[in-house]
């Protein structure tokens, strides 16, 4: 089955979210307009999300934004089997570029603290972890609770299933109690027990070095907001270089137990 085909029998189950990131995956490095497209679909159906939990859009509005979008792949998966056409490339299984993925039971997965406001750096951050995303991790936030998912219940279940945390840490990170009541607590005593490992992802500064995660080893190099290097790909560039090392390490340690 081709990838256009796939994505397509995606859609029709009902996986439409699901169909969107491994599109835009594929098109990275191919068409940069269609790429960018295709983010913009992302950020919409995310937006869709927020809407409906917080009940500020009717069945009707969010039936037909999500038509708009699934009409909006479905036109892009039609310029993906051209270029399939076009550019027929040998059956690597499920091969990628310096090893074939793991198999999704074994990867690490990894679980984003995040403060919604700051939902820009994260869908930053989430482009600069496709390399690994697309072989090693399974990285998971809130935006992607079900309708219907009791909503506590879930973020704790993968809160203690990660073996990463990321802390994305901005003022409004440090104002949110949500995660000071709910999110850090359980983040913590994970590391602190040696079942996780957290790991402060400075965005924005804050006053942060006086909290409990203060004595953390955290990211970019330096402990430097991300919003004050000159370049913000680079300095999210180092913070997946450095994810990538921790990740090595946690495999390494499993190989040798």
């Amino acid at each position: 089955m081709s990838f256009s085909d796939e994505m397509r029998a995606l859609i029709s189950k009902g996986k439409t979210e699901d169909a969107l990131e491994q599109t835009a995956q594929w098109f990275q490095g191919k068409d940069k307009d269609l790429s960018n497209t295709l983010l913009l679909l992302q950020s919409q159906w995310n937006q869709n999300k927020r809407n409906e939990r917080m009940g500020i859009v009717s069945s009707q509005e969010l039936s037909i934004s999500r038509n708009r979008i699934i009409h909006g792949l479905l036109s892009i998966l039609s310029d993906v089997e051209g270029m399939e056409r076009d550019n027929p490339e040998p059956d690597a299984g499920n091969s990628a570029p310096g090893g074939a993925p793991i198999p999704k039971d074994h990867r690490i997965r990894v679980f984003i603290s995040y403060a919604h406001e700051d939902r820009e750096f994260v869908n930053k951050l989430n482009k600069h972890l496709a390399p690994l995303r697309r072989k090693e991790v399974d990285n998971w936030e809130d935006s992607e609770i079900l309708p219907g998912a009791a909503w506590n219940e879930e973020i704790e279940r993968k809160l203690k299933e990660a073996k990463i945390i990321l802390l994305m840490i901005s003022p409004d990170f440090m104002n949110s109690d949500f995660i000071y009541t709910k999110e850090l607590p359980i983040a913590l005593q994970r590391h602190k027990d040696g079942d996780a490992i957290v790991i402060p992802v400075i965005l924005r500064p804050s006053l942060w070095d006086t909290e409990e995660f203060a004595g953390i080893q955290a990211l970019p190099r330096g402990a430097r907001p991300i919003v004050q290097w000159p370049d913000e790909d680079e300095a999210f560039v180092d913070v997946a270089s450095g994810l990538r090392r921790v990740i090595k390490s946690i495999r390494d340690n499993r190989t040798r137990s």
